[in-house]
């Protein structure tokens, strides 16, 4: 005879039974997710490898530009010096030459001025860092590079270019006249006057002013370095009458010799 106990057995026996089957459903259900979202993922990975394929083969390198370093000088094989009737006279050279490859390129000018007026110029490269698509041949180049003269006065001065195996290339260039601004004012002591900014900015020589003969006049200072290896200091050198004083160094690029203030000074303009 079937019981009220049998039919509540019966009963938990169905509801495992459905609730077994709820269960294996949504594990079904997981793994079908799963496996979906692992092939969406490996979809994507594989369009973004073949896109930077496509891109590496259709878009040249030199469309990104790649970093680049410091090379050594460019050659110069030939110069030419321009001087043009104006005033104050202005002079430019052209340096011609070359560069090994594409991948380099003309850089910084470097000009420097010595003491006496000369010019020393490098023309200083940059090497791409990325030399893969980089064809050997030689490029050949043209520069126009504007010397400051302003302050030189007449006679003769060379230009010299550095190359990268150590070897120079040199021409003269003479100023038939002064290439003087006049800026000259009556003074009557050393604080009325200013030095002129081509002076200013000059390294060769610690320029400054001076009052003599009652004009402002530009002026460098003789001095003599520390007989002591171990100081680094160098003194004005004293004198008492321009006689004391000695310019023959300076090659006659110096207007003259003067005993200023109780120190020897070059008078340049």
């Amino acid at each position: 005879m079937f019981s009220a106990i049998d039919a509540f057995s019966a009963f938990n026996a169905f509801g495992v039974k459905a609730k077994t089957e709820t269960n294996q459903c949504a594990y079904n259900r997981s793994g079908q997710l799963l496996s979906m979202n692992r092939l969406v993922l490996g979809s994507i990975i594989g369009i973004l490898a073949v896109s930077a394929v496509l891109v590496a083969l259709f878009y040249p390198i030199s469309e990104y530009p790649p970093a680049q370093i410091q090379g050594p000088p460019a050659f110069v094989e030939e110069i030419e010096i321009l001087i043009m009737e104006s005033f104050p006279v202005q002079v430019n050279v052209v340096a011609k030459g070359y560069l090994p490859n594409p991948c380099r390129r003309i850089g910084r000018i470097d000009v420097a001025r010595t003491f006496y007026g000369d010019f020393g110029i490098t023309i200083n490269t940059l090497i791409d860092s990325d030399l893969r698509a980089c064809v050997q041949m030689i490029v050949q180049f043209e520069e126009v590079i504007p010397l400051n003269v302003t302050g030189h006065r007449a006679g003769i001065y060379k230009v010299t270019f550095n190359n990268p195996d150590n070897s120079t290339i040199s021409a003269n260039f003479e100023l038939q006249h002064d290439n003087f601004v006049k800026v000259l004012k009556s003074c009557t002591n050393d604080s009325e006057c200013e030095l002129p900014m081509y002076y200013a900015v000059q390294s060769n020589c610690p320029f400054g002013t001076a009052c003599i003969d009652n004009e402002c006049r530009v002026v460098c200072p003789f001095t003599y370095h520390d007989p002591d290896p171990n100081v680094s200091q160098s003194y004005p050198i004293p004198c008492e009458s321009d006689g004391d004083c000695d310019c023959s160094d300076r090659e006659g690029r110096t207007l003259e010799c003067r005993c200023h203030d109780g120190k020897c000074v070059s008078v340049e303009y």
